[in-house]
């Protein structure tokens, strides 16, 4: 008799488990996947574009940051 409710206790506490993990899965997001252009934006947007997106010239970048 100790035997059986030993299994059904074994039995029980897989089921548990088993619960909790599909319980975890579930409430899992997939992560967020964030699409960006490659594109080199010196080459695509002429002075007065970069300056609007940027709030800075070509020509600050390369002196400030190039260096």
């Amino acid at each position: 008799m100790f035997l059986l409710l030993n299994m059904d206790y074994q039995e029980d506490l897989e089921e548990f488990v088993e619960l909790v993990d599909n319980m975890q899965n579930v409430n899992r997001r997939a992560p967020k996947r964030y699409i960006r252009d490659a594109a080199n934006p010196f080459e695509i947007y002429d002075n007065h574009q970069f300056k609007r997106r940027y709030r800075f010239t070509k020509e600050i970048y390369n002196q400030d940051f190039q260096n």
